[in-house]
């Protein structure tokens, strides 16, 4: 019966703290693969920072980067935190369903503008004026972008601007793809791709996009 806060830490969501932990986190294991303390100390902060966020998509994102790197102590992780985890999951199925009806909504609305200009899109952050005709469900309107960075894109600048978004990530990725590079080198666009799918900050918030060229930058950086 009581509220829980989430922690925001100098972000605007926690969701938003959650995913730059992560993104950090992939970044220092490539960084410090010759350190492994700091990485270890790395994660172990990281581990309790995104924990505490209880950002659901993050966590997910984070137990699978967990899998990637092989770690022998996940299964005892997983059981330690899978009461708190089953509650916060589970959650969606029941009395915090709004969530999904509220990113369905939005995904039907971003794809109802996409219709309406379907080339060049209603314009760049004109998602929010466009949809304060329309209410979406909840005890009070709310009026947020699409919780996905190419649905985003393909209303706000139709195919031409989701072509460049697609062309803007995939760019990278070719690249280091071409040079034969570790796999892990590509691991915080999985991320960032994976979690774009889920939430709009790496488009909309100062903290996101800047996020998203620096790891953009640091994927050439890498090739080198």
């Amino acid at each position: 019966g009581r509220e829980f806060l989430r922690p925001y830490a100098t972000f605007p969501h926690p969701n938003v703290l959650a995913g730059f932990t992560l993104i950090v986190l992939s970044i220092m294991y490539y960084v410090s693969r010759e350190r492994q303390k700091i990485f270890r100390i790395t994660l172990l902060f990281s581990g309790i920072t995104i924990f505490l966020t209880m950002s659901r998509t993050v966590i997910l994102a984070g137990f699978l980067l967990l899998l990637f790197l092989k770690k022998k102590w996940l299964i005892l992780l997983v059981l330690l935190s899978a009461p708190v985890l089953f509650i916060r999951f589970s959650s969606l199925l029941n009395f915090d369903n709004l969530t999904l009806l509220r990113r369905e909504e939005l995904s039907i609305s971003a794809l109802k503008m996409f219709l309406k200009a379907p080339f060049f899109g209603i314009g760049l952050n004109n998602f929010i004026p466009a949809l304060a005709s329309d209410l979406v469900t909840g005890p009070s309107r709310f009026l947020q972008p699409v919780h996905n960075i190419f649905l985003l894109a393909l209303s706000e600048t139709g195919l031409i601007g989701l072509i460049g978004l697609i062309s803007l990530i995939g760019y990278p990725v070719i690249k280091n793809a071409k040079r034969k590079v570790q796999s892990v080198k590509l691991v915080p666009w999985v991320i960032i791709i994976f979690l774009g799918m889920f939430d709009h900050y790496f488009l909309t918030l100062p903290q996101g996009y800047r996020l998203l060229f620096l790891v953009w930058g640091l994927s050439f950086s890498m090739v080198k």
